[in-house]
C-alpha cells in the first residue's frame, strides 16, 4: 500500500531531523484540535475533509469502527461527530480518499474490500441513509486498490484511479457511468506515461481531465523505488488522448513522487507537491504548470529549517492567490508535520507545526471555509494517538 521510497523517506527524514532540527519551533497560530479520534469513531485518517452548506464536515477514516475497516464520519465545528457509515469488508474498507458532495450525497471509494477485496466506489446521503456499493473492481482491466477518491460531472458520471491493475498492473483512470458501468479510459503503462496514480484527476470546462501519477515517465530520472521514472503530470482528453505535460526526473530539482490531487486556478494554472525529490535532501516541492506548459518550481522544502517535509495531500488556495497545504513530516523536532502558507512567490510561511499531542503525520489537504478558517485531519497523534480534526486560521 505504501512504496517503498516513501518507507525509505520516512527512515531518512527521521534521521536527519533528529540531528539537524533538534529544539526547532514553529509558533502555532490560533491552532486548536477540534476532535480526538478514538477507535469507536474511526482512527487513522488519511484524506481530507468536504463541507456542506450548513457547515458541517464530512471525511472517512482508514481503519477504526466497530468492524475496524473504516468509517465515514460527520463532525460539526464544535467537534460533535457522529458515524454515519462503518465498512464491514464486504461492502469496503480502508478509505483512504477524498469524498466528493453533490447535494446531500457523497460519494468515496475505498482502497480494499467489496466483492474481490479490490475496493470499491460508494455513495451515502449525509444523513447516514441509502449507503450503496456502486461498483466491486475486480483487478482486471477495471484496475484495482483505488487510492483516490472520485469527481463527478454534470451527467452523473464519476472518474477516478486505481493505484494498481489494469494490463499493465500499473493502474487504471475510469469512468463510472449513472447505470453502474465502469470504463477504463486508460491504463497506465509504467512507462512514459506514468504509473500508479495515487490522486484523483479534475475536470476542466472542455472535458479534459488532469491528475498525476506516482511513478513511471522519464525513465532516467534520478529517483528511487519500485517502478522505474519519479511520476508525471498528465492530461487526458474526452478523445482519450493521453498528453504528459511534465515528467518528473529529480534534475535540477524538479521533484519527485507526486502524491496529491492537482489544483487548478480560475486561469487554468495547475499547482500540486511532489512528496519527495526537490533539493539535495529529497524532501518535496510544490510546483506550477501554465497553459502553456511552462514548469515551475514555487517551493521546496528543506531540512534544517522548521518548514515541514514530505508534502502528499493537495493544495487550496484563497482568493487573492496564497497556497496551504501540509507536511506529513518536519516542522519542530517532533518531526510530526507541518500546516504551511505559500505566497504567489513561493515565500512559505509555517502556520503549525504538530508535536504529536495535537496530531502526527498529515497525510491529507485542507479545507478552506468561507471565513478563511482551514480545517484538516492528521493520520495519528492526539489523545488516543488515533489522529485529530484540527483547525488553524492563518
Amino acid at each position: 500500500m505504501h512504496s517503498l521510497f516513501r518507507l525509505i523517506l520516512r527512515t531518512t527524514i527521521c534521521a536527519v531531523f533528529a540531528i539537524a532540527m533538534t529544539g526547532l519551533s514553529a509558533v502555532a497560530q490560533n491552532f486548536a484540535v477540534v476532535y480526538n479520534f478514538d477507535m469507536t469513531h474511526g482512527q487513522t485518517p488519511q484524506a481530507g475533509l468536504v463541507r456542506d452548506s450548513a457547515g458541517n464536515l464530512y471525511g472517512t477514516t482508514a481503519s477504526g469502527g466497530s468492524a475496524t475497516s473504516g468509517v465515514v464520519f460527520k463532525i460539526n465545528t464544535k467537534g460533535k461527530i457522529r458515524v454515519l457509515h462503518t465498512f464491514n469488508d464486504s461492502d469496503g474498507s480502508f478509505p483512504r480518499s477524498d469524498l466528493t458532495l453533490n447535494g446531500t450525497t457523497l460519494y468515496g471509494t475505498t482502497f480494499g474490500g467489496g466483492t474481490t477485496g479490490a475496493g470499491t466506489i460508494f455513495k451515502i446521503s449525509i444523513d447516514g441513509s441509502g449507503f450503496e456499493s456502486l461498483y466491486s473492481f475486480t483487478g482486471g482491466d477495471d484496475g484495482s486498490n483505488p487510492a483516490s477518491g472520485v469527481i463527478l460531472d454534470s451527467q452523473g458520471n464519476l472518474y477516478g484511479t486505481t493505484q494498481y491493475g489494469g494490463a499493465f498492473l500499473s493502474g487504471v483512470l475510469y469512468r463510472l457511468s449513472p447505470n453502474r458501468e465502469l470504463t477504463p479510459l486508460h491504463g497506465f503503462t509504467g512507462g512514459s506515461d506514468g504509473a500508479m496514480p495515487m490522486s484523483e484527476p479534475i475536470l476542466d470546462a472542455s472535458g479534459d481531465l488532469y491528475g498525476t501519477t506516482e511513478f513511471g515517465g522519464n525513465i532516467n530520472g534520478n529517483c528511487v523505488g519500485l517502478q522505474a521514472g519519479c511520476g508525471v503530470v498528465y492530461k487526458l482528453s474526452p478523445s482519450l488522448k493521453l498528453t504528459v505535460l511534465h515528467s518528473f526526473t529529480n534534475r535540477n530539482h524538479d521533484g519527485a513522487y507526486p502524491l496529491g490531487t492537482l489544483l487548478r486556478d480560475p486561469a487554468g494554472n495547475l499547482y500540486g507537491t511532489t512528496s519527495g525529490g526537490g533539493g539535495p535532501n529529497n524532501f518535496g516541492t510544490i510546483f506550477k504548470i501554465d497553459r502553456q506548459r511552462k514548469f515551475t518550481q514555487l517551493h521546496s522544502f528543506n531540512a534544517g529549517t522548521p518548514n515541514g517535509v514530505g508534502p502528499q495531500g493537495a493544495l487550496v488556495r484563497d482568493a487573492v492567490g496564497n497556497l496551504y497545504g501540509t507536511t506529513t513530516y518536519g516542522g519542530n523536532s517532533s518531526n510530526s508535520g507541518t500546516v504551511f502558507k505559500i505566497t504567489a512567490s513561493g515565500r512559505e510561511r509555517v502556520l503549525h507545526s504538530f508535536s504529536a499531542n495535537d496530531g502526527t503525520g498529515p497525510q491529507g489537504g485542507l479545507l478552506l471555509m468561507p471565513t478563511g478558517v482551514l480545517y484538516g485531519l492528521t493520520t495519528a497523534g492526539g489523545s488516543s494517538d488515533s489522529g485529530v480534526v484540527f483547525k488553524v486560521k492563518p
